[in-house]
């Protein structure tokens, strides 16, 4: 976990020390893909080791509560580097393309020595100790080999994680500024729904130590579904504050379900052994599917059934993700209360 931290920093700190083209030419654009690989590597180490992390310390009973915290992190970065990049955006437009633009980057190392004395107090959870020694030499292996059923399943339930996201925050950005509405209101309405799910993560993870997971994963689900249409509906008609209301509620119903609840679920149904390595491959499995979303979504949209192909295509991930909950993960898990 500290290595994906300074992986993570690292790369993002020399994102803002990065020579620019007129210095050092080509160079320029091949170190920042390499630099964003870099993000890239740490972020498959960092999601499935923060989970773990994070509900193998929790307390009894309150594993969807506390690992509800290691994804509502997204939103929260979404929402921090929104507003330091505005605070950038204020300086004169030569100055912030001249060095501006490098302020965020460089700042992000007093949020990398902050975490590093944070992560570096922490200690291996009771229970890694006491199976440390029987920790596989190839956790990737062992995992594909033991636990591959509940890898198709991280991937299949994260892909509705992904899909929703880019479908409400990407591709209905640039739709809705194409239909007429205007772009900075469309910005402040994702911050606002960024903000709504930080807020609802723990409500529904707390709501899963209660009332189980696996049923709150399918109603969040359904409820996406559902949303998804009245968003575009919302969006077809053009005003602002309804856009704002139907994707706060999308964000605040739908996605924070799965975002708040899955770590537990996850963690619960996967051996000690593997469930870090186990679950981070599923969900940036799921990711690389994600990152075409927004094309497919342009393409849906550009048929004779318009948006309601988007939320159509949607609704059919959302229902293979609630299939992949009721009959990929057994009843019985390896650790926690509910299920």
């Amino acid at each position: 976990m500290i290595l994906t931290l300074l992986l993570m920093g690292g790369a993002t700190v020399l994102v803002g020390l990065l020579p620019t083209h007129a210095m050092i030419g080509d160079w320029a654009p091949v170190l920042l893909v390499f630099f964003r690989l870099l993000q890239g590597l740490a972020v498959g180490g960092e999601q499935g080791g923060a989970m773990t992390l994070v509900v193998e310390h929790a307390p009894a009973g309150r594993s969807g509560f506390f690992g509800s915290f290691a994804t509502a992190g997204t939103q929260a970065g979404t929402v921090l580097a929104t507003g330091v990049f505005a605070l950038a955006s204020l300086l004169p437009t030569d100055q912030f393309m001249a060095w501006g633009w490098r302020i965020p980057f460089l700042a992000s190392v007093v949020i990398i020595v902050v975490a590093y004395f944070v992560r570096n107090s922490l200690h291996e959870a009771e229970e890694f100790l006491a199976i440390k020694e029987k920790v596989p030499t190839n956790p990737i292996m062992n995992a594909l080999r033991h636990d591959l059923r509940q890898v198709l399943g991280v991937t299949l339930v994260y892909s509705s994680v992904h899909v929703g996201w880019y479908v409400l925050t990407v591709f209905s950005l640039s739709y809705a500024v194409s239909a007429g509405v205007d772009r900075t209101s469309m910005l402040w309405i994702v911050a606002a729904s960024a903000g709504a799910v930080i807020f609802m993560n723990p409500v529904w993870g707390a709501l899963s130590d209660r009332y189980g997971r696996r049923r709150l994963l399918v109603t969040g689900l359904i409820c996406y579904g559902i949303m998804m249409f009245l968003y575009f509906g919302a969006v077809a008609l053009g005003s602002p504050w309804l856009i704002l209301l139907t994707m706060v509620l999308a964000t605040a119903t739908g996605h924070a379900a799965l975002n708040g609840i899955t770590p537990a679920f996850f963690i619960e149904h996967l051996p000690v052994e593997t469930r870090a390595t186990a679950s981070g491959m599923g969900i940036q499995v799921s990711a690389v599917l994600g990152g075409f979303v927004p094309l497919i979504a342009t393409g849906l949209a550009g048929t004779s059934w318009g948006t309601s192909a988007v939320s159509a295509a949607a609704a059919i991930v959302f229902s293979v993700s609630i299939i992949s909950i009721l009959t990929l993960f057994p009843t019985r898990v390896l650790r926690g209360d509910a299920t």
